[in-house]
């Protein structure tokens, strides 16, 4: 630091001047310390240059998958809440009975989507505002129910939810229909699934069907092996046909047929009924002798009549 002042020092006999070299070299740390000391390092450990390039680009998140996820819930309805359904006063459709055993089968299709995906844009310019129920079935496929008896309401769907969250680029779309049907004690309610055909939009990487059923017991399934099964819950692949029947709790009931598509089949299948199947085809049988024998009387008192006369 002396040498950079050029200063030379003092003789220590000087204490006068040793005290006045040492306040001049405090007033040039004070006023010009940071030039004084990049002076100083530069000229003991030479330059240096920093050089910073651009390393390689952050990886985007990838895009959403198109995924939908249908959930089916079977429950005992309320008494009248039948009547809120959009086609309750449709006169071609049969209500009558519906304010006893009645059930409800609420419908929620949750469709996972990339927030520019062209049904999200469809949606947001009014393309199901006029009828929801088409447009849902032509891009995930149809619930239907067909109880053995009594009058159907089919799931009828309202306007759908858009949820989308700032930079995730998804969009979660869910639809909700309610449907409502009469049921007896003895009998069994069927659900069955037909997925869409595809034709004209785009297909979904994963679609899965989800049923809950509150009072009732699973008491047959046909299509795709069920990927979780118990009492009262099923869940199946949705790229599928598919067939359930439920009857309710500690009842039973003859669910073969509608799940074989086939009553004579069903009737084969059922343990049990083989006798049945047995004893009507005796009686049948029989019935048609005795018709038999009854057509052939006549003619026999006739031939015997004109052998008299004759």
């Amino acid at each position: 630091m002396l040498k950079y002042l050029d200063w030379k020092p003092v003789s220590t006999k000087g204490e006068r001047l040793k005290k006045l070299e040492q306040f001049l070299l405090d007033q040039a740390m004070e006023h010009d310390t940071p030039s004084l000391l990049f002076h100083q390092a530069a000229s003991r450990f030479g330059t240096a240059t920093l050089t910073v390039t651009g390393g390689p680009a952050t990886p985007s998140s990838p895009k959403p998958q198109r995924t939908a996820t249908t959930t089916i819930t079977l429950t005992q309805a309320r008494v009248g809440a039948w009547r809120a359904h959009p086609k309750a006063n449709d006169v071609r459709i049969d209500v009558s009975g519906l304010d006893e055993r009645v059930f409800q089968l609420t419908v929620t299709h949750e469709f996972r989507l990339p927030d520019d995906d062209p049904d999200v844009a469809a949606l947001r310019a009014g393309a199901a505002g006029y009828s929801l129920t088409p447009f849902v079935e032509d891009r995930v496929g149809n619930v239907g129910m067909n109880p053995e008896s009594g009058a159907v309401l089919y799931p009828a769907f309202t306007t759908p939810t858009t949820t989308v969250e700032r930079g995730s680029g998804l969009a979660i779309v869910t639809f909700t229909g309610i449907g409502y049907g009469k049921y007896e004690t003895d009998d069994y309610v069927a659900i069955d699934f037909s997925p869409a055909s595809g034709e004209g939009v785009l297909p979904f990487s994963a679609h899965e069907i989800v049923i809950t059923a509150e009072g009732w017991t699973v008491a047959g399934v046909t299509g795709p092996p069920p990927l979780t099964q118990d009492r009262h819950y099923l869940r199946l692949d949705g790229y599928r046909s598919m067939r359930a029947a439920f009857v309710r709790n500690g009842h039973t009931a003859s669910v073969a047929g509608y799940l074989a598509r086939d009553d004579e089949i069903g009737q084969r299948a059922e343990v049990g009924r083989e006798g049945e199947q047995e004893e009507e085809l005796r009686r049948s049988d029989f019935d048609f002798r005795g018709r038999a024998a009854a057509a052939v009387e006549p003619m026999v008192y006739l031939g015997v009549s004109l052998a008299i006369v004759y």
